[in-house]
């Protein structure tokens, strides 16, 4: 039998049925119907078997973290409490969001671009280890700014949390542009002075081709903006939405710069 699932155990699960377009999630005007979502989970992962009549009481059990996961990814602005659209639907449901929720806007663009396999975890401590798993190829700076970005993030520093995501994945460029160099002291030295960071990466990706050199652009662009951001005397509109899209887009350049090693850096 299979170990009562944790919180991100809960949002994957129901990130990958809403994926899946089951529509027996869907019900009495939910995107995502709690009790459907726990007792599709609790068939699914081997807690009980399809037509037990347990599976109501199985199901139920699970709601509390799955409830909990359900809201996290509200919070992320993926769903939002309560059904899709009140005018079609019975009105006492309007009166119970606790009972499901509704992809919103936003969601539905992030379904539509987002890889499943690069899911960001809730827990402070996973999510930490993933990004510092890291460190042996790009380095202990890469590391801690890593660590600091996942401690701003789970403190509500948005802003902050943007920052150090930015300071990170500087690290990676770095690492990258001195593995390809072989001259620590010519490229610090480059990316030290003025404009040196566009400098540091045009150098990087001179020899590289398409698509690589878009893709890397595209991660390293909007983290390039928010450090930068982050450093202006002005009021910032950073919130959470940026910031958990920050640790997502390190993630992805961590990933990526990994599997493109070779390539961008001509070492094996």
């Amino acid at each position: 039998m299979a170990n009562n699932p944790n919180v991100d155990d809960a949002i994957c699960a129901i990130l990958d049925l809403i994926r899946r377009r089951r529509s027996d999630i869907s019900a009495n005007g939910y995107d995502v119907y709690l009790s459907a979502v726990c007792n599709i989970y609790a068939i699914e992962s081997g807690m009980v078997l399809a037509g037990d009549r347990n599976v109501d009481r199985v199901g139920m059990g699970l709601s509390p973290i799955f409830a909990a996961a359900g809201w996290e990814l509200c919070r992320r602005g993926i769903l939002r409490p309560g059904v899709q659209n009140i005018a079609l639907h019975h009105p006492l449901n309007a009166f119970s969001p606790d009972r499901g929720y509704s992809i919103t806007p936003a969601g539905e663009r992030w379904f539509a671009t987002a890889n499943p396999l690069l899911y960001v975890p809730t827990d402070p401590s996973r999510l930490t280890a993933m990004l510092t798993s890291f460190s042996p190829k790009f380095g202990p700076g890469f590391g801690q700014r890593a660590e600091e970005a996942v401690k701003c993030y789970n403190a509500l520093a948005h802003l902050a949390c943007c920052a150090m995501s930015g300071a990170a994945a500087e690290s990676i460029l770095l690492a990258l542009a001195i593995e390809r160099r072989e001259d620590a002291d010519a490229v610090l030295g480059d990316y030290r002075a003025s404009g040196g960071r566009t400098r540091v990466e045009k150098n990087l990706l001179g020899q590289v081709g398409e698509p690589t050199k878009s893709r890397f652009h595209t991660l390293m662009d909007l983290l390039n903006y928010w450090r930068d951001d982050s450093a202006h005397g002005t009021l910032s509109g950073i919130g959470d939405p940026e910031a958990f899209d920050a640790l997502s887009r390190l993630l992805r350049l961590a990933h990526f710069a990994t599997e493109h090693w070779t390539l961008l850096t001509g070492k094996p």
